[in-house]
C-alpha cells in the first residue's frame, strides 16, 4: 500500500528536465537535434527509473528522489537569481542605481541543461518564465512530499532496530525476505542464500537491515566493493568473500592443491580435504570455520562465477533483461553441484506498479521467445511461464517456424536491395508517435467509446472499401471509472468481414502513410443513424470475431509470405500473442462478440 501511494504521488511533469518546452520552438533539421523530443524521453526514462527504484526498495527511491529534488531546486534558484539580476539591470538602466561598467549584470550566464545549455533569458523572452517557475514549484512540492514521507518511514524502520532480533517490519517486502530466509535456514542443512538486486543502494540497505536484525554470517558485493559482518571496512576484492561463501567450489574444486592427491573431487573427498587443510593450511581452514551464509549482490556477480554450494537464489527485484535473470540462477545451477535440488524466489512489483512497467509480462514474453529460439531457460520461472513453456502448441509453433525458414530462404542480395532495417520488424516508430500524441492525454480520456470518422479509399494502402476498428477486451463494466483493457485488436475488414490486412503492424504502416493527408469522408447514412447502414458495419465486425473461433467461418487463406507464427509475434513484442497462450483461454472462449467493446472506428469508402 505504501509503495502504491508513493507511485501515485510521482510528479508527472519534472519541468527542470524540460527547459526547451518553455522557449520558442525551433524546428530541428535532424532527429538527433530535436531537443524537445530528447527531453521528453529523458523525463519518461526518469519516471521509469523512479518506478523501478521504488519496486526495488523504498531506500533506493529515497536516494533518487533526493537527487531529482536537488536538480529542481537548483533550477528554481537559478530562475530566482536571474529575476533578481534582471531587476537590478532594469534599475541601472533607469538610473536608479549606479555601477561601474564592468559591474553591469550579465543575464547570459544563467543557463539550464547540460547537453545543450538553454539560457534562462530565452525562456523570459518567450514570455514563459512565470509558467516555468510555477511548474518548478509544483514539482518541488510533489518531490518534497515524497521525500518527507520517506523520511517518516525511515524513522519507523530505525525504531524497529531498537528491539533485538526484530523480524517484523513496516517494510513488508523486507519482512517477507526475512521470513523466507528464516524458513529456509530452519528447514535445510544448507544455510546458503544468494540474494540479487539491480541496485547497489538496495543491496546496501538489505545488508545493513539484516545485519542489524541479528543475521550473522552475512556479506554484500556490488560494483564498488564488498562488506562482511565481521569487518568494519569496505574492500574492493570480493574473492575472499566468495571463498567463505562457497568453499566447496572456490577453495576445494577450483584451487589446485599440489600436495593433496585425490581421484575425484566430490563430497566424500571434500571431507578428507578438510582434515588435510586443517593441518597444512590453518589460515585457509579458518575461512571455512568462519563461513558466510547470506550473500547480497548486484549483477556484478550474475555472470562468470561458480557459486553452486548455494541452493537458493532470491531475486529481490527483477532485471529488465531476462538474460540477466537466467544468469543469476545460473550461478548455482551448474554441473558438479553438491545439491540435489536448487530453488529460486522472485519478488515481483505490486499490481499498481506493474500495470505501469508491465515487467512480469515483458520478462515472460522475452523468455518465451528465447525458448522458441532454442535457448535454455528456467521452465518454472513463474507459474504462468511454466504453463506456456509446457504447452505442446509452443513446440508445434517452433517446428512450423523452422520449416517455414527452410521453405522461404531469402537471398542475401535480395535483402540488401530491399535495404531492410530494425524498424521494418518493430513497433518502435509507432510507440514514439504515441508518446508524442499522449502529451495531450486528457483529450483522449474524455472521448467516449464508439467515436468514429471516415476517409476516402487510397490507391496504394487503404484501397478496399471497409472498416478499420479498434476493439478492446474485456468489456468495460458499467460506471467503471478506472478501467484498463487487457488487450486490443486493430482490424481492417471489408463489408462482409473478410480481413484486408492480416497484422496490425502492416495496418498501422498503411494508416501512417494515408491518414495525415487524408480527406475526411463521413458516410451520410451513418451520420443520420440509419439502422441498415449501422448494422452492415456491425455485422462485418461480428463476422470477423466469429471467424477467429474454430466453430466460425474461417478467414481467407494466408499465403506463405503473409503467414505469421506465434514466434514472429513474440519476437516483435506482441503482448496479445503471449497472453493468448498464457491465459489458458482458447480462441473459442475469447472471440465472442459480448467480450469486446468498440473503442473507435474509421470507414474507408
Amino acid at each position: 500500500l505504501f509503495r502504491s501511494e508513493l507511485f501515485e504521488s510521482f510528479p508527472a511533469r519534472m519541468s527542470a528536465y524540460l527547459p526547451s518546452f518553455y522557449i520558442e520552438e525551433v524546428k530541428p533539421t535532424k532527429v538527433t537535434e530535436d531537443e524537445r523530443q530528447r527531453e521528453h524521453f529523458l523525463v519518461k526514462m526518469m519516471q521509469i527509473l523512479m518506478t523501478k527504484r521504488l519496486e526495488s526498495s523504498w531506500k533506493s527511491l529515497q536516494i533518487t528522489v533526493g537527487r531529482i529534488l536537488i536538480h529542481h531546486e537548483n533550477a528554481l534558484n537559478k530562475v530566482i537569481e536571474f529575476e533578481t539580476t534582471k531587476n537590478k539591470k532594469i534599475k541601472i538602466e533607469k538610473g536608479e542605481e549606479v555601477v561601474n561598467e564592468d559591474e553591469m549584470p550579465d543575464l547570459t550566464k544563467f543557463t539550464l541543461g547540460k547537453k545543450r545549455e538553454i539560457p534562462i533569458f530565452e525562456i523570459d523572452k518567450a514570455g514563459k518564465l512565470k509558467a516555468f517557475k510555477k511548474d518548478l514549484k509544483e514539482d518541488i512540492e510533489a518531490l518534497r512530499k515524497i521525500k518527507n514521507n520517506l523520511e517518516d518511514f525511515e524513522k519507523k524502520i530505525e525504531k524497529e532496530l531498537n528491539k533485538p532480533k526484530n523480524y517484523k517490519s513496516a517494510d513488508t517486502k523486507l519482512e517477507k525476505l526475512i521470513e523466507k530466509i528464516r524458513q529456509k535456514q530452519a528447514k535445510s542443512h544448507n544455510q546458503k542464500v544468494l540474494i540479487f538486486t539491480v541496485y547497489a543502494d538496495t543491496a546496501n540497505y538489505l545488508y545493513e537491515q539484516l545485519k542489524a536484525r541479528c543475521f550473522s554470517a552475512i556479506a554484500m558485493v556490488d560494483g564498488n566493493g564488498s562488506k562482511t559482518f565481521d569487518k568494519d571496512f569496505t574492500s574492493k576484492h570480493f574473492e575472499p568473500i566468495l571463498e567463505r561463501f562457497v568453499p566447496f567450489t572456490k577453495l576445494f574444486k577450483e584451487k589446485h592443491w599440489e600436495d593433496f592427491k585425490v581421484k575425484e573431487k566430490n563430497n566424500e573427498s571434500y571431507e578428507e580435504w578438510l582434515d588435510w587443510l586443517k593441518v597444512e593450511f590453518p589460515n585457509e581452514f579458518e575461512k571455512i570455520q568462519n563461513p558466510i551464509d547470506i550473500l547480497i549482490a548486484t549483477d556484478t556477480l550474475s555472470e562468470g562465477q561458480n557459486l553452486q554450494d548455494c541452493d537458493l537464489v532470491i531475486n529481490y527485484d527483477i532485471h529488465w533483461n531476462p538474460v540477466r535473470v537466467i544468469q543469476r540462477l545460473g550461478r548455482i545451477d551448474r554441473l558438479g553441484s553438491p545439491n540435489d535440488k536448487i530453488f529460486t524466489i522472485n519478488f515481483w512489483p505490486t499490481e499498481s506498479i506493474d500495470s505501469y512497467l508491465y515487467l512480469k509480462e515483458r520478462i515472460e514474453i522475452r523468455m518465451a521467445t528465447m525458448r522458441l529460439a532454442g535457448s535454455e531457460v528456467d521452465l518454472e520461472f513463474t507459474k504462468e511461464f511454466k504453463e506456456l513453456a509446457d504447452d505442446e502448441k509452443l513446440e508445434k509453433h517452433q517446428e512450423e517456424q523452422m520449416i517455414r525458414h527452410m521453405e522461404n530462404t531469402v537471398d542475401e542480395k535480395e535483402l540488401e536491395q530491399k535495404n531492410l532495417g530494425l524498424d521494418d520488424f518493430s513497433m518502435e516508430n509507432f510507440r514514439q508517435e504515441l508518446e508524442q500524441a499522449l502529451s495531450n492525454e486528457n483529450k483522449y480520456c474524455k472521448m467516449p467509446n464508439g467515436i468514429f470518422s471516415g476517409v476516402f479509399k487510397d490507391a496504394e494502402c487503404l484501397k478496399s472499401t471497409g472498416i478499420i476498428a479498434l476493439l478492446g477486451t474485456p468489456r468495460r463494466p458499467p460506471n467503471a471509472h478506472s478501467f484498463r483493457y487487457k488487450r486490443y485488436e486493430l482490424i481492417y475488414v471489408d463489408e462482409i468481414g473478410n480481413p484486408i490486412y492480416l497484422n496490425s503492424r502492416d495496418l498501422l504502416s498503411a494508416m501512417s502513410v494515408v491518414l495525415p493527408s487524408a480527406e475526411t469522408h463521413l458516410i451520410e447514412a451513418l451520420q443520420k443513424g440509419h439502422p441498415e447502414e449501422i448494422n452492415k458495419w456491425k455485422n462485418a465486425i461480428e463476422k470477423w470475431i466469429d471467424a477467429q473461433r474454430s466453430d466460425g467461418a474461417l478467414p481467407k487463406e494466408k499465403t506463405k509470405s503473409e503467414s505469421k507464427t506465434l514466434f514472429d509475434d513474440l519476437a516483435a513484442g506482441d503482448l496479445k500473442a503471449f497472453s493468448n497462450v498464457k491465459s489458458g483461454n482458447t480462441p473459442d472462449e475469447i472471440y465472442k462478440k459480448h467480450n469486446f467493446d468498440l473503442v473507435c472506428w474509421l470507414t474507408v469508402k
